[in-house]
């Protein structure tokens, strides 16, 4: 279990800061009893820094797989503020970032949708995708996007023809029988099926979501940022912000 506290700016009395520890100290004792009735084994620690960056430097320095975050901070019914310390860990950090939002209990996965674009999903999304549908043994959606409003550019304003949109539609399939296959090749035996759905993509992908009982997204975080500073492509930093369900950004 990885967590951080921010410290106290400077000029911050003392007793302040006291109660800003005490307060972050209790989040991982409360994670840690929760994780230890599971019957997993849990370490809990306390970091005192910037937060984002005190995460991704304890990641770092143990290995870690994955981080775990809640997303919150809603402005809107379906509009996440989205200059929260999760978006700057994401935006930072190396290891994949699973954003949880707000919720009443435990998250049961049986349904798990694999998003990709007019490019290949990535292999880390792919693997993560595979090690969930085994582990959990949940059904994974493989859904290819076709982003109208995009690919009619300025033509687009006077609405586009149900042909087109078709034609789009089987140029987008090969990606996702690509990205099926190669679920396969990773040894998934749970159902594995196919989409290729239109409109404003992160919209598109959202209806998808609630329509199908979606329970996690994993996505890709496009980008050389692998190695520095990860760049989210637009699709993924949109569900970030507006689906209501948790998203693993590899």
């Amino acid at each position: 279990m990885t967590t951080a506290a921010g410290a106290g700016p400077a000029g911050t009395p003392p007793p302040m800061q006291s109660s800003k520890r005490a307060s972050a100290s209790a989040f991982p004792e409360e994670v840690g009893r929760l994780v230890a009735n599971a019957g997993e084994r849990v370490s809990r620690h306390t970091v005192a820094g910037v937060p984002h960056k005190e995460i991704a430097e304890f990641a770092s320095e143990r290995d870690t797989d994955l981080i775990v975050m809640g997303q919150d901070g809603k402005t809107g019914v379906n509009n996440r503020l989205f200059d929260s310390v999760t978006d700057k860990e994401i935006r930072t950090t190396t290891v994949p970032v699973l954003a949880v939002p707000e919720g009443d209990g435990p998250c049961r996965v049986e349904q798990v949708l694999l998003p990709t674009g007019d490019r290949l999903t990535d292999d880390e999304a792919i693997s993560h995708a595979a090690t969930v549908a085994t582990a959990l043994e949940a059904r994974v959606h493989v859904v290819g996007v076709v982003d109208t409003a995009r690919e009619a550019g300025p033509f687009n304003a006077g609405g586009v023809t149900s042909g087109f949109i078709e034609r789009l539609k089987r140029e987008a399939r090969p990606v996702v029988d690509a990205t099926i296959e190669r679920l396969l090749g990773l040894g998934v035996e749970t159902d594995v099926e196919g989409a290729v759905v239109h409109g404003l993509a992160h919209d598109a992908l959202d209806e998808y979501v609630a329509a199908r009982g979606i329970d996690i997204v994993i996505a890709s975080g496009y980008g050389e940022s692998k190695v520095v500073r990860r760049v989210l492509g637009d699709v993924t930093e949109h569900l970030l912000q507006t689906t209501s369900v948790p998203v693993l950004v590899t």
